[in-house]
Formats: C-alpha cells, structure tokens, sequence
C-alpha cells in the first residue's frame, strides 16, 4: 500500500531494534598481531632478532608486533603449503639454470674447471657452514680460502659499472670461478663465505675482517651493500620489501649448495672416511656423520644438505616454534617452521647437483 513503511502494519507502532550489547575487551593482546614496526635490514638474527621475537612470544610485556621478516615467512609458508611441488620446481630449477649460465661463461671465456673436492672434510665442512663454535676447532684456516675480499670487491666493482647494475647468481659464481682458477668448491665456499660476511658482518667479522672492513661494519650497511648489488630473482628469490632482508636467502642458498657439490664429489667411501677420522663434534658434525655413513646412492652431500634442513626445520623449529623449548635465533619461525630456509636448502640442492653434472 502506498505510504506504507515495508515490514510495519498500519496502525502499528515499530518495535525498536535492541542494541547489541558491547563485546568485552580482550584479556591479553593477540598472538597473531598485524601492525608492522621498523626493523633495522639484516638483522633477522642477533641480538635485536632476538628480542622481537621475544616481544611476539609476550615474554618483554610490550604489545607483541611482528617483524617484517616474519610476515615475508608466513607469505612463504602459504607459498609452500598451497602449491608445493610448483614452489619446489621453480626453486630448484631456476638455481640450476644459473648455475649452468654461471658454467657456461666461465668456459666461454677459456675457464679450465676442477672439483676440488679433495681438500675438503665433509663433516667438518657442514660443521663450519653450521657456525658451531668452529674458531674453537681450528677449522678457520681450513675454510677461509682467502679469496673473500676479492670476491666482495669484484662484485662491487662489477656492480658500479659502467654500467651499474645488479648482479645475478650467475654473474656472482662467475666471478667466484674466476677468484679462484676455476676450482669449483674452493668458489662454493668462497662465495658462502663472502655472503655470510656480507649479511652478518658484525658476527663475521672475527673471521673475515676484510671484507666486513671493506663494505660495512654493521647488519644495516651490509644488508645495504648487497641489497645495492645483488639480484637474486633470476635464481628464485624474490626482491625484499621494505624492512626485509635477503642476505639469509642468498648466503643459505650456498650452504646447502657447498655441502651438497663437495660431498657429492668425495663419494660414500672418503665420506665414511672423513666421518671416522674427523674429531669434530656440536650438531653439524653429528648430521654430517649419519649421513656420510648412510649415504644413498653414492650422494652423501645431497643427503646431508637434506638432513641439515629437516633437522633445522622438523627439530628445532619444533621445539623453539611449538613448544617453546630453547630461545629463538630467527624472527622467521612460523608454526615451528622456518620457510625461507626449506627454499634455500632446495635452492642449494639444484646448484649441488647441477654442478655435479658439469664438472
């Protein structure tokens, strides 16, 4: 009927709509806070990631806020979790790729290539890319090669130009070959050991004072210098947001690509060999030991790149993310779960065994 207001009979009087009561506040603030605060670059470990992540487990009492970094590893772990045999592929096959580039223009420009595999120990090798205590061990002028300074100068030199750019993984282990005569684990090493350097100057500095010396002195600049000159999309990672750090993704990438690539050259017996007559101890050299003695198919590096990171993942991660056992090293951590680790492990994998295909 004309006039009529819908749902009300004329005549009638309306009925007010009760007011919902107030929901009450909150007793503690949520664990799963969205408000981003600034974070100094490169400093996704440390003492200052250790106390943000102190801040999101409420152990500080101030209002918990999450790392950049963290949001970076919860957007990886969807990545990982919605699609993880595409995931898996593109990491793996564009690390590869670069790799064989990387090969290529070395031979191109009349590089001679050697594995230089031998003058490594497997176990004590995955014992320093763990960084346990390994000044202690003597084990410093066995993986410092010395050619650190020249790689990091190299790629800044590289990088100013003319023209000025930012190097790809390719580019990088080119250069790497080049520092070193072409001797392939030498430059593996190298080149994690550059990284390392690059991303954690201020624990690194001890051992490779010169390249810390040489482009930073601090996470901050460090972060810095690498964020100016390396590009990493070309190999599967991704370029960093503001506030994030991506000196962890690259220098992980090569931890798992050394450990692979040398053991894989040395072979199940020099393996088992190196497991009984090293003294070394700490997690690394346990990891190492199980999986040089247990290698598969004569690939005992892949297998213990692969341990490293399920134990870094399935153990730790475990007790530190879930069970709150132990104190947190990583901001990274999501649901015990460290994402960009598991891409950087299958990163170093694919440049482990790619390698191995062509030397």
């Amino acid at each position: 009927m004309a006039g009529e207001t819908p749902g009300i009979r004329p005549g009638s009087t309306p009925v007010p709509t009760p007011t919902p009561a107030p929901r009450p506040a909150p007793a503690a603030p949520s664990p799963m806070p969205t408000r981003p605060v600034p974070q100094a670059a490169g400093d996704r470990g440390g003492t200052q990631g250790t106390a943000l992540q102190q801040q999101m487990m409420g152990q500080t009492g101030a209002v918990p806020v999450p790392p950049p970094a963290n949001a970076q590893a919860r957007e990886d772990l969807g990545r990982i979790a919605t699609s993880p045999v595409q995931v898996a592929a593109e990491q793996y096959g564009a690390a590869a790729n670069q790799m064989q580039e990387a090969i290529r223009r070395f031979k191109a420009e009349g590089g001679q290539l050697k594995t230089g595999a031998e003058a490594y120990n497997l176990v004590e090798l995955n014992q320093w890319v763990a960084h346990q205590s390994c000044e202690n061990r003597g084990l410093v002028s066995t993986f410092r090669t010395g050619q650190e300074p020249a790689l990091a100068q190299a790629i800044k030199r590289t990088g100013d130009g003319p023209p000025a750019r930012k190097l790809s993984m390719a580019d990088v282990f080119n250069l790497a070959l080049k520092t070193t005569g072409g001797d392939v684990s030498k430059a593996l090493l190298t080149t994690h050991n550059t990284l390392r350097a690059l991303a954690r100057p201020s624990d690194e500095a001890e051992h490779f004072g010169k390249v810390t010396d040489m482009v930073a002195s601090n996470n901050k600049q460090g972060e810095a210098f690498m964020q100016k000159y390396l590009d990493g999309r070309s190999a599967g990672i991704r370029d960093p947001k503001p506030g994030e750090s991506i000196g962890d993704d690259w220098y992980h990438t090569f931890v798992a690509g050394t450990v692979s690539y040398v053991g894989d050259q040395r072979g199940s017996a020099r393996a088992a060999l190196d497991a009984v007559t090293t003294t070394t101890g700490g997690l690394g050299g346990f990891v190492a030991r199980v999986a040089a003695l247990n290698a598969f198919g004569g690939k005992p590096g892949s297998q213990t790149a692969m341990l490293d990171a399920i134990g870094e993942q399935g153990l730790y991660g475990a007790l530190v993310g879930r069970f709150g056992i132990g104190k947190p090293t990583h901001a990274e951590y999501v649901a015990g779960v460290e994402p960009g680790e598991l891409l950087a492990s299958l990163r170093g994998l694919a440049i482990g065994q790619a390698l191995s295909q062509e030397v």
